[in-house]
């Protein structure tokens, strides 16, 4: 018969609850919640790193579904989770256009123009995701402000 500490769990092996057990054996904090769980605007912009004003704008340009209850906005679980994915896959996908492979040999000047090209991709590409906010200079990262 095994001992206590040979037996393994049928959770173990599963793939979805390997990252969960990790995190326990190495004294992490964990928290398990349905996916159908409704979020306020201020645990969505927490799970987000975002503030509250930035949830609100992101419900309001409808990037993320969510419900009226009385006065108050819910967010289901899942529908922000499955927006945190979208917007990492495109920051992802402009960090690749940005990238640029240069060869040890490889002349300075055309890397400069290859940057430069690669940053106009990811200018139109941001114009055009931006095009239906009513006032997208406001979200520019890249505008500076002045004084």
């Amino acid at each position: 018969m095994a001992s206590a500490a040979q037996e393994t769990h049928p959770l173990d092996e599963n793939r979805e609850t390997a990252p969960v057990i990790t995190a326990l054996q190495q004294g992490l904090a964990v928290t398990i919640a349905p996916q159908a769980m409704p979020l306020t605007t201020q645990q969505a912009a927490e799970l987000l790193g975002v503030s509250r004003p930035t949830v609100i704008r992101l419900l309001d340009e409808n990037k993320v579904p969510y419900e009226r209850v009385g006065s108050y906005r819910k967010i289901l679980l899942r529908d922000l989770l499955e927006y945190r994915t979208r917007r990492r896959a495109e920051q992802y996908a402009m960090l690749e256009a940005t990238a640029v492979d240069t060869a040890d040999h490889e002349d300075v000047e055309v890397v400069r123009r290859r940057l430069r090209a690669a940053r106009r991709v990811v200018a139109g590409r941001y114009r055009e995701a931006s095009e239906g906010c009513a006032d997208h200079r406001v979200f520019n990262p890249c505008r500076r402000r002045r004084s």
